[in-house]
């Protein structure tokens, strides 16, 4: 399996975090669940206004079924495993600089709650191809916008992947610091003082 490699000391459970499609149908622990959901309190929040929304279905109830109907069938192919299909939203407001920094925050809350799976050996997997306006629908919530699904399960066999998937089932690579991070100017080089 291919790791991936950091330059700097990192927290490793950081480092070894991804989000592998091979997902296995074994249940999840309501107290894992709750533990997802506390560690997204520790996000960072504007006014403690805590603008993320979180609405989640577990596998065999109707309401799994209907956010696994707004998957792509693409995604549809390797999710259906999943124990828990999750829903993000954020609080829309009138005020564009504050729901810039709601879909900000609510990342920020999302990270968290990756992280933590990692911690409790649980796979988080973003889903962007999924039906933005069917959900809104579904989840009958005017006044938040629609960011992102997750499929949420144990790790599973790759082998019950199809091949196209299977070679890409490892952790991916990340751009080196220096491509990303500029001190003082954009594009100036930044992170170390050489």
């Amino acid at each position: 399996m291919k790791t991936r490699k950091n330059e700097y000391p990192v927290d490793q459970r950081i480092i070894n975090r991804w989000s592998p499609r091979a997902l296995s149908s074994d249940p999840i622990t309501d107290e894992q669940i709750a533990k997802l959901f506390e560690a997204t309190q520790q996000a960072h929040s504007l006014l403690k206004r805590s603008p993320w929304r979180f609405v989640y279905a577990k596998k065999g109830s109707v309401r799994w079924q209907e956010f696994f109907d707004l998957l792509n069938p693409f995604n549809q192919r390797w999710a259906e495993p999943a124990y828990v299909l999750l829903i993000v939203l954020s609080e829309k407001n009138e005020y564009v600089d504050v729901v810039r920094q709601n879909s900000l925050l609510t990342g920020a809350a999302c990270q968290l709650l990756a992280v933590q799976a990692a911690c409790l050996d649980l796979v988080v997997h973003a889903i962007e191809g999924f039906d933005y306006e069917q959900a809104a629908h579904l989840l009958n919530a005017p006044d938040y916008t629609i960011e992102v699904m997750f499929a949420i399960g144990k790790l599973g066999n790759k082998e019950y992947l199809p091949d196209y998937l299977q070679v890409r089932e490892y952790p991916s690579g990340r751009k080196v610091l220096t491509d990303l991070v500029f001190k003082n100017l954009f594009n100036q080089k930044g992170v170390s003082d050489e």
